[in-house]
């Protein structure tokens, strides 16, 4: 199973960051998260000193179930957005050293949510529906298409329904990075074919939150 390694020190590729499965380091810890299911992330935490481990489910979403086995697995909720529908949704996440960022999405609605790990600390939130302008962004919204060293497309993309029908035509990622002391938020589609590649970097966010908290 190929699982792609995230630097935290270097921007990450949407080719990288749409896996749904992702494996990171910060200090002497090792998160490996899996996204296979729309409705929640599991990360498994291994602590490099005692080489203990731990297994967490943060859901997505509106799920407020909370299991706990004798390892210590729980559920952890994402944002509520009832006008998701269970066969359209697509989810992923992305871990900044202790920060655990999550997104979900349909054609109708698109929502963040940024967690403190291992606790549920719910730090921040961000919803927007497809009759709405995305107020949580900084920069316009791209989509960029390569089709080989030849050819390169940049479009603006207008509305907030459009950036939900791109974002749901294939796997799309978030990527996370420091910026100035602040943080840099990427959300994107990485759309894979046999003779090419396409990207839509949709949008970015300075200061969605201090990296020093």
């Amino acid at each position: 199973m190929d699982i792609p390694k995230i630097d935290d020190n270097c921007p990450n590729s949407l080719d990288l960051t749409t896996s749904n499965r992702k494996i990171y380091q910060y200090k002497n810890k090792i998160y490996i998260s899996f996204d296979n299911d729309p409705e929640y992330t599991k990360v498994i935490t291994l602590d490099l000193i005692d080489f203990s481990y731990d297994i967490q489910f943060y859901n997505q979403l509106d799920i407020t179930t909370i299991i706990d086995f004798s390892y210590d697995v729980q559920f952890y909720n994402q944002l509520d957005t009832t006008t998701i529908a269970d066969d359209n949704t697509k989810s992923n996440s992305f871990i900044y050293q202790e920060l655990l960022f999550q997104i979900k999405a349909n054609e109708k609605e698109l929502g963040i949510t940024i967690k403190q790990l291992p606790v549920d600390n719910v730090i921040k939130t961000y919803r927007v529906d497809e009759n709405n302008n995305i107020l949580f962004k900084n920069s316009s919204l791209i989509e960029e298409e390569y089709k080989d060293i030849y050819y390169y497309n940049q479009d603006e993309v207008t509305t907030t329904a459009n950036v939900l029908e791109i974002l749901n035509r294939k796997y799309f990622g978030i990527s996370v990075n420091e910026l100035d002391e602040n943080i840099e938020l990427i959300i994107g589609r990485n759309e894979l074919n046999r003779t090419w590649n396409k990207y839509a970097s949709l949008f970015s966010g300075y200061k969605i939150i201090s990296p020093k908290i």
